[in-house]
């Protein structure tokens, strides 16, 4: 992808049609739901960022959580360790 020139609204652009449907999300021009890569197409860039800033915050409370699960279930292996101990030295 390369700009070739400056326009009064923005930049434009030059790129082959792979690098527009990754661009849009897909592997390649031919995947399955990538529309056609013609002139006049409209790719909302500020769509696919939001996207992309919900994956990182999604992602970020996913370790969270895991991280809160583990605590969780070693205090659970914790209090089952405890509970056959005690057990054992109830029959002893």
């Amino acid at each position: 992808m390369k700009i070739i020139a400056q326009t009064s609204g923005g930049f434009l652009i030059e790129s082959n049609s792979e690098e527009i449907a990754q661009i849009l999300g897909f592997y390649y021009s031919g995947s399955s739901g990538c529309p056609k890569i013609q002139t006049g197409l409209i790719i909302k860039v500020s769509d696919m960022f939001k996207r992309l800033e919900q994956i990182k915050y999604n992602s970020k409370r996913v370790k969270e959580t895991r991280s809160k699960l583990r605590e969780i279930l070693l205090t659970l292996d914790n209090l089952e360790t405890t509970l056959v101990e005690e057990n054992l030295a109830d029959k002893e």
